[in-house]
C-alpha cells in the first residue's frame, strides 16, 4: 500500500473518523481500489461497510447519502393528528386508540411517536418559552412557601419558610413557621406588610386551598377562599392566582425561595427557634437586601428606597387579622390533647372524652360543653408539651419519702403493704 494513503488512513483513524462516510474516506477508498485491493480487503482495512466501499467504487467520487422520503401511514391525517395531539396533551397511546376508533387504523405506537415528533418539539418549546414581565413600583407582591430541614436544638426539624418578594425592587421578606396553614399565610403576609411599611396594589399567589377555593385551568377563572377574601378586605388588598402548574408566573418569588433555602438556611444549625428567627432577620438585613441583583444590577434595598417605598400605599394602623381554628380532639390517657405536633394538658377527669379546641396565633383554648377547661400559650416549636400541674391533682401527689427504706443490717426482707404502694403512686382512682 502506498505510504501516502497509509498516512491518510492513519490520520482518519487518529481523528476517530475511520467509520465516518466523508469525502476523505471516499478518496482513500478510491485510491486503494486503484492499487488493486478488493472490496473485502478495503472494507476490512478501513473498518467500513462493503456497501459503502461498493458505492464509492461505482460512483468514482464522494456524494452524500440521500435518504428517501417515504410517505407514512399518517401523512394524510396531518391536521387531524395535530388537533388530537393538542387535545390529549401529547398522549400517543390515546392517539393510537382514537385512530382505531375513528379511522379504523391499527397503527403501532412507535409510528405515531415518529409522526408527532415535530409537534412535541413545538409543544416543549412553547411550554419553556417565557416572556419576562416587569411590574411598576408598588404594583405587585409575590408570595409563596418553601420547606427545608434544619437542625434546631440538635434535632432535625422540617420548617416552612414564607417568602414575599416585591416585583419591582426584588426586596424580600422571610418568616419561618412550623406548618403551612392558613394562619401562617396570614401572619406571613402581615409580617411582610409591616416589614415593607406599605401596601402593594395586589398579591400574586399560588393555589393552596387555604387561599384559592377553585381555579379553572382552561378559562383561568378562580374563586378565593371566603376566609382569605375577608382577610384581603380587612387590609384593602386584591389577589391574583397563578395559572395552576405554572410556577414561573411568579418566578421572582420562586427564585427567592430557592435563594433562601440555599443561602440563608443551607448548612446552618440553630440552638433554638429564637436563634433561627434571629438568623433570618440578620440575613435579610445583611445579605438579601444588599446583594447586587443579577437582573436589576442594583441592590434591592437601594431600588426599594429610591423608587418603590414611595409607591406603596399607606399601611393602615390595624391590629392583626383575627384568625382562629376550631378543632375537636380526644383527651389522651396522659390528660393531654395533641395540636400541631404539640401536647396541651386538661384536667384528668376528661380523659377519653372529646373536647373542643380553639387555636389562635397566641393561645390554645380547650373547652367541653361550652365550659373552658384550660387555656395555654401556643408553642411556636414542635414536639413541645405544655402542662399545668393542677390538671393532675387527685391522681398525682408528692410521694412520701419514708415509704421505702433500705434493708436493715440483718438483711431482713422489706415488707410493703398495698397501702404503701398506693401512697407512692399518688393514690387510687
Amino acid at each position: 500500500m502506498d505510504s501516502k494513503f497509509l498516512d491518510a488512513h492513519e490520520s482518519l483513524e487518529s481523528h476517530g473518523v475511520s467509520t465516518m462516510v466523508s469525502a476523505s474516506l471516499a478518496q482513500v477508498v478510491l485510491c486503494l481500489r486503484d492499487q488493486g485491493l478488493g472490496l473485502k480487503q478495503i472494507s476490512r482495512e478501513l473498518k467500513v461497510s462493503r456497501n459503502t466501499v461498493r458505492r464509492f467504487s461505482r460512483l468514482g467520487h464522494w456524494e452524500p447519502y440521500k435518504r428517501t422520503n417515504r410517505s407514512g401511514q399518517l401523512s394524510d391525517l396531518g391536521s387531524w393528528l395535530e388537533a388530537e395531539f393538542m387535545k390529549h396533551h401529547g398522549n400517543c397511546d390515546v392517539l393510537r386508540q382514537e385512530l382505531k376508533r375513528q379511522h379504523g387504523m391499527d397503527v403501532n405506537i412507535r409510528t405515531i411517536q415518529r409522526a408527532v415528533k415535530p409537534l412535541r418539539t413545538r409543544m416543549v418549546a412553547s411550554a419553556l418559552a417565557t416572556v419576562r414581565f416587569e411590574t411598576e413600583p408598588g404594583e405587585q407582591l409575590q408570595i409563596d412557601f418553601g420547606t427545608k430541614s434544619v437542625m434546631i436544638g440538635g434535632v432535625s426539624e422540617r420548617i416552612f419558610v414564607f417568602v414575599a418578594t416585591l416585583g419591582f425592587s426584588r426586596r424580600c421578606f422571610v418568616q419561618a413557621f412550623t406548618g403551612e396553614r392558613q394562619s401562617s399565610w396570614f401572619a406571613g403576609i402581615e409580617g411582610a406588610l409591616q416589614h415593607f411599611g406599605g401596601l402593594p396594589r395586589h398579591l400574586l399567589i399560588d393555589n393552596p386551598k387555604s387561599m384559592v377555593h377553585t381555579h379553572n385551568i382552561q378559562t383561568g377563572d378562580f374563586r378565593l377562599n371566603p376566609r382569605f377574601q375577608q382577610f384581603l378586605q380587612y387590609w384593602s388588598l386584591t389577589a391574583v392566582a397563578c395559572r395552576p402548574v405554572r410556577p414561573r408566573t411568579k418566578g421572582k418569588d420562586e427564585r427567592n425561595v430557592g435563594y433562601v433555602k440555599s443561602n440563608c438556611l443551607a448548612g446552618h444549625t440553630f440552638s433554638s427557634w429564637d436563634a433561627l428567627e434571629e438568623h433570618i432577620a440578620w440575613w435579610m438585613r445583611e445579605v438579601s437586601d444588599v446583594h447586587r441583583h443579577s437582573t436589576t444590577n442594583e441592590r434591592p434595598i437601594d431600588l426599594f428606597e429610591r423608587e418603590e417605598v414611595a409607591a406603596l400605599r399607606t399601611l393602615p394602623q390595624l391590629p392583626p387579622f383575627h384568625t382562629e381554628r376550631q378543632l375537636v380532639r380526644m383527651v389522651h390517657h396522659d390528660a393531654h390533647v395533641s395540636v400541631d405536633q404539640n401536647r396541651y394538658s386538661v384536667p384528668w377527669m376528661y380523659i377519653g372524652e372529646q373536647v373542643q379546641v380553639v387555636v389562635t396565633q397566641e393561645t390554645v383554648s380547650i373547652s367541653s360543653g361550652g365550659n373552658e377547661l384550660a387555656q395555654h400559650p401556643r408553642s411556636i416549636e414542635n414536639r413541645v408539651t405544655v402542662s399545668d400541674p393542677s390538671h393532675l391533682d387527685g391522681i398525682l401527689r408528692k410521694p412520701v419519702r419514708d415509704v421505702f427504706q433500705k434493708t436493715d443490717s440483718n438483711g431482713d426482707s422489706i415488707y410493703r403493704s398495698p397501702q404503701d404502694y398506693d401512697v407512692f403512686s399518688g393514690g387510687s382512682w
